[in-house]
């Protein structure tokens, strides 16, 4: 799966994460973003089918999105 972000600033040691519905962690990573387009892949292979939400941190800054893995 391909995440698409734009970002108006350049950020360093963002973390994205990935929770289950019961706010359980299934995936993390360091990321960074450029100013721009950014395109980040995140392997849901191993995830069973659920509603999961997406996290993007940086500092007190965060952005959660949903998704639904069939």
């Amino acid at each position: 799966m391909t995440l698409n972000v734009n970002s108006s600033k350049q950020f360093s040691d963002c973390q994205l994460s990935v929770n289950n519905i019961l706010g359980q962690k299934e995936f993390s990573s360091d990321v960074n973003l450029n100013i721009g387009a950014n395109k980040l892949s995140i392997d849901v292979a191993n995830l069973s089918s659920g509603i999961y939400f997406i996290s993007l941190q940086n500092g007190k800054n965060v952005v959660t999105t949903k998704f639904v893995k069939e």
